[in-house]
């Protein structure tokens, strides 16, 4: 394992950050990402309705126990009057 300040704080074998790349970071992607080692992020922005971003939320969480490593999800909290 290669150590540095990422990887200790994200507990991660691999100092990379990978994700956040409109159209492909979603949970697929996340979880190759993280299955090699290194923090998978998904992004928010490439989903046009809440539920299809609560739905792919779901799926990480679902698969959560497949995956050795931490996964970050990248979004925009709305805003509730």
């Amino acid at each position: 394992m290669f150590r540095t300040r990422v990887t200790e704080l994200f507990g991660i074998e691999h100092p990379i950050v990978g994700g956040c790349m409109m159209h492909i970071s979603g949970p697929e992607f996340v979880a190759a990402i993280s299955n090699a080692g290194a923090l998978g992020v998904m992004a928010s922005a490439m989903f046009d309705t809440q539920i299809k971003f609560h739905q792919a939320i779901r799926q990480v969480l679902d698969r959560q126990t497949l995956w050795r490593q931490p996964e970050s999800l990248s979004g925009i909290a709305p805003h509730r009057q």
